[in-house]
């Protein structure tokens, strides 16, 4: 089994914690782009990485100097940044996603001068945020008609049980549909012998 450089050494366990880093110092993105790119290392991470690393990647590596253009974001003129936030854009938004691997245009083509894939990243999530809220609130609302529907029932039903209790405490009314009739008893008259049959009498 071969042994493990330092860099790799170093790069495991930085993947380890990925969840607790949130400075990586002057480190060019050379040596460093693995942990940017690692999927547990959240934007709310990038975005401190931002904040207290500036100098992660020094302008002697040919990045642009013209950060002034676009004093909301930063870095956004620096190339390493972009393929950063371009990745989070790919794996948090479905559209991007498509849109990338079938070649296609996107509705908002990130822009160098409005902040790249970084503010592309924002405005998706603010319209994630807004879809979100609208489908709450759609659920909210049918939530709220079932229980007024359920409500209304229940009034309807007691309203019934009323009508029926009512009725059943007059006994001489009769219901709908229900006819009082009386069996007249039958009549026994007497019948004669039958035909043929012989008389139990004796004539004298």
């Amino acid at each position: 089994m071969p042994v493990r450089t330092l860099k790799q050494v170093s790069l495991a366990l930085l993947k380890l914690r990925i969840r607790d880093i949130v400075d990586v110092g002057a480190l060019p993105y050379s040596l460093i782009s693995d942990v940017l790119l690692h999927p547990g290392l959240t934007t709310h991470q990038l975005r401190q990485i931002e904040h207290n690393s500036p100098h992660l990647w020094p302008e002697t590596e040919g990045q642009s100097s013209t950060l002034s253009a676009c004093p909301s974001y930063p870095f956004a003129h620096h190339a390493p940044f972009q393929a950063v936030w371009k990745e989070h854009c790919i794996r948090a938004f479905i559209e991007v996603r498509i849109a990338i691997e079938d070649n296609l245009p996107l509705s908002s083509p990130p822009s160098e001068e409005q902040g790249g894939w970084r503010a592309l990243f924002d405005e998706q999530e603010q319209v994630q945020d807004r879809k979100l809220r609208a489908l709450e609130e759609r659920l909210r609302d049918s939530k709220r008609n079932y229980e007024e529907g359920r409500a209304s029932s229940k009034q309807v039903d007691g309203v019934r049980a009323e009508k029926k209790r009512k009725i059943g405490s007059h006994p001489g009314t009769a219901a709908a549909g229900q006819f009082s009739f009386s069996i007249l008893p039958l009549v026994s008259i007497p019948m004669g012998p039958r035909v043929g049959q012989r008389s139990s009498r004796r004539s004298p």
